[in-house]
């Protein structure tokens, strides 16, 4: 219409987060981390005793392996005093010692009538034997070694 004059058109427009929008999102992002560090943290030696178990795996089929690899008898030979492990070649020589378990606050128990275990470059094992791994909560994991030479895992369970 002439002469009728029009004021331009103010847009609001919002880009960003207000300051209480803000204030909101760190409160619960402080509230939801509160309630999962104690869970977690409450986890921690069940997870490390799971972690430790695989090591003990991994080193007990290394063994095994080298011993077939190599043609020569390999041993696992435990220290339940100071919780590790040696790999040890047929000359009695160390080839690696392991204080992984150590590191994470676990400790070695022998269940058996002898406490290492000799691999043969057949991939047998001198005898049945089973070591336990028992975490700072108490739980245990057995891990058992047929003479056949396989490795396998147990559940956890509440120690004695």
């Amino acid at each position: 219409m002439p002469g009728m004059k029009t004021a331009p058109l103010r847009v609001n427009r919002s880009s960003g987060f207000t300051l209480v929008e803000l204030m909101v999102v760190v409160a619960l992002i402080g509230i939801l981390t509160g309630i999962a560090v104690p869970n977690i943290l409450a986890y921690l030696p069940t997870f490390r005793l799971h972690s430790a178990a695989r090591q003990v795996m991994t080193d007990i089929n290394y063994a095994r392996g080298r011993a077939a690899s190599l043609n020569e008898d390999y041993k696992i030979v435990p220290n339940f005093i100071s919780n590790t492990y040696d790999i040890r070649r047929e000359d009695d020589s160390v080839e690696k010692t392991v204080i992984a378990l150590q590191e994470y606050d676990i400790s070695l128990k022998s269940q058996g009538s002898s406490n290492s275990v000799t691999f043969y470059p057949t991939g047998r094992a001198s005898f049945g034997s089973s070591f336990i791994l028992e975490n700072s909560k108490g739980e245990e994991i057995k891990i058992t070694i047929s003479i056949a030479g396989r490795v396998k895992k147990g559940p956890i369970e509440k120690g004695s």
